[in-house]
């Protein structure tokens, strides 16, 4: 009569143990807990280290030195000893924060050693581990974009490397042939070629290279390099006025395609899967829209995902959320994914020829960062993590805009921003997250954005609302001193 009680409670416990094992035990990076502060931060010996770094480097835009063997998860510790919580993360570029177990096994099992000795060429063959970060790469590809190509360096040089596919392939299309070799060589000593241009949308950020910075649509940053298209975006923080908006954009981009055409065709459009500089993203049917228009103007959807992709958005890549009935023709990617590059399709990889190619493509280093960081967010559920822990982040910062103390909440997963009501009180909260040792620097006048790494856990971000909760004794001393003024 005992023996079906037992069955039961040996097979409910059984199931409880497995459940326990295979859950991630994720608050083991986040080990040091909360922010300590043993001095200001930053304070003394930052300063003296500024000074000594200005003697011989650009020393403007350093904000502080890091004690990388000290700092852990999603904290780090500088040089006079405090404990940070980092909701920037390097620009978004430690997505596994400080010391990650998995990158840590790596260096002990030696995997980066063959390619710290010598900076190895991928023209020259592979290793298995190299093969097994490859592997990790092309299972987290885009939908039916199931071809990589790596560049050396930044995320910029990733869309340089769009830019330049695109155009040849307009050329090719216009030409009604593809070019032999003697006609490439020809083309290299200035033979005639096919007018054509790359478009992108006001306020965008692509990088600092001539190219991705003639493209920004952003007037201030703009160089004179490239004279080349800016379209409308919808940045309407109004959700009444954002439809309204949207068909506005969408009419002026039709007629940019048409007028182009008589003066140098759009060969491609280069977008962001949210913008970095002010992290608004439209509707997923405002970008359904651009890919029929890019599409009836025989020009390619290039998708930026150098800032926003790798998982940061609570999804791998962020034009995910757009749920295009077709897949983008180009993502590229960089810096949030370590490896710089882009993804395309088979038909679209021919034009990735000698022209193209780099001496090294890449250091080996960086694609089995890429590969390590995939493992990471498969075997722990990392994504998960990202999309319910934000979720809660959100709703605790919208509370904190209906209550007035911040406004323009936006963005997705840990990629977000918000407003400060003032430049005044932007700098007084600034003040506030340093001295509560948190580091979310301000990216505009008014604008903070946080770039929170993937382990970042529900505690962290309890923290940080109950520091926020401390505006309104910041506009009451604000208000004051206003007074005294």
């Amino acid at each position: 009569q005992m023996l079906p009680v037992f069955e039961h409670y040996f097979f409910r416990t059984w199931h409880l143990l497995r459940r326990i094992g295979n859950r991630p035990f994720r608050y083991s990076y986040n080990c040091l807990n909360f922010p300590n502060a043993v001095s200001s931060f930053p304070g003394k010996k930052n300063q003296e280290l500024l000074h000594h770094y200005s003697s011989f480097c650009d020393g403007n835009q350093v904000q502080y030195f890091v004690d990388y063997s000290k700092s852990k998860g999603c904290y780090f510790t500088d040089a006079d000893g405090n404990t940070v919580l980092d909701f920037h993360s390097n620009f978004g570029g430690a997505p596994l924060g400080y010391n990650h177990p998995l990158m840590k096994k790596n260096i002990q099992k030696g995997v980066f050693d063959t390619y710290l000795l010598q900076h190895t060429s991928l023209l020259k063959g592979s290793n298995p581990s190299l093969e097994k970060a490859l592997e990790n790469i092309s299972v987290a590809a885009p939908k039916n974009l199931n071809y990589v190509h790596f560049v050396e360096g930044s995320g910029a040089l990733a869309n340089e490397a769009a830019i330049k596919l695109a155009l040849m392939r307009y050329q090719e299309i216009s030409r009604g042939r593809e070019l032999s070799f003697e006609e490439i060589e020809q083309a290299r000593v200035g033979a005639q070629h096919v007018n054509a241009c790359i478009a992108v949308f006001e306020n965008s950020s692509h990088g600092n290279t001539l190219a991705t910075q003639s493209l920004s649509g952003n007037k201030n940053e703009k160089l004179p390099g490239y004279d080349w298209p800016v379209a409308s975006f919808p940045y309407s923080a109004d959700a009444g006025a954002r439809a309204a908006e949207e068909e506005r954009c969408l009419g002026e981009l039709k007629d940019l395609f048409q007028k182009q055409k008589d003066v140098c065709p759009i060969a491609g459009l280069l977008v962001e899967g949210i913008s970095h500089k002010l992290s608004y993203a439209a509707s997923k049917e405002f970008y359904q829209k651009v890919q029929q228009i890019c599409h009836d103007n025989n020009a390619l959807l290039i998708v930026d995902e150098t800032r926003c992709g790798g998982g940061v958005t609570g999804k791998m890549w962020a034009h995910s959320y757009w749920e295009l009935p077709q897949s983008a023709d180009v993502v590229t990617f960089g810096m949030a994914t370590q490896a710089s590059g882009l993804f395309t399709s088979n038909d679209l990889a021919g034009f990735l020829d000698q022209r193209q190619v780099d001496t090294l493509q890449t250091w080996p280093v960086k694609i089995i960062q890429f590969g390590t960081l995939i493992e990471a967010i498969k075997k722990e559920n990392i994504l998960d993590n990202v999309f319910d822990t934000s979720k809660e982040l959100l709703k605790g910062l919208s509370e904190m805009e209906e209550k007035g103390l911040i406004k323009n909440v936006r963005g997705k997963g840990f990629f977000l921003a918000f407003d400060a009501a003032s430049e005044e009180m932007a700098q007084s909260l600034h003040s506030l997250f340093k001295g509560k040792s948190i580091n979310i620097p301000p990216s505009g006048p008014v604008t903070f954005s946080m770039r929170c790494p993937l382990i970042t856990m529900k505690k962290e971000f309890d923290h940080f609302l109950s520091v926020l909760k401390n505006i309104p004794q910041i506009c009451q001393l604000f208000w004051i001193i206003s007074l005294k003024g």
